[in-house]
């Protein structure tokens, strides 16, 4: 019994070094990203070094807006959260109540950028998890 028991904590410390030891690549989320969806707009979102500014612009049929955000990572995702609009032409986005709500969810999965909305000015970012916005600039 005391060889069975030994060999569980054996078992456990080596578990417990390999799973503590796996290396945590950090995503860097600073640069441009961009898309267009179905109806012809084009969405673009330029993220700060610190995060603390995102811009997020949508351009095209019945959509012209110029949004400020910031940004926070969360784990392995990266969250951008409505501020204000920056400027007034502010037609196709639809604005929050409040300063404080989440737009836009980014995260990598086996290498490709998937998007998630929470509440965007695009439908296709609202349907769910969609391999949306390319990396454009670093």
């Amino acid at each position: 019994m005391k060889r069975f028991i030994l060999n569980i904590v054996f078992i456990l410390l080596i578990n417990m070094t390999f799973f503590s030891c796996r290396p945590h690549v950090e995503q860097n989320w600073k640069g441009q990203y961009a898309y267009t969806n179905k109806a012809g707009v084009f969405f673009h979102l330029n993220i700060s070094e610190d995060y603390n500014y995102v811009n997020y612009t949508g351009n095209g049929p019945d959509t012209d807006f110029n949004a400020h955000c910031i940004g926070k990572v969360e784990g392995d995702e990266f969250v951008i959260y409505y501020r204000e609009i920056l400027e007034d032409a502010d037609e196709g986005f639809n604005k929050p109540k409040n300063n404080r709500v989440k737009l836009i969810k980014l995260y990598y999965q086996k290498g490709e950028l998937y998007t998630e909305g929470y509440y965007s000015s695009d439908k296709e970012v609202d349907k769910g998890p969609k391999i949306l916005f390319k990396k454009i600039i670093n």
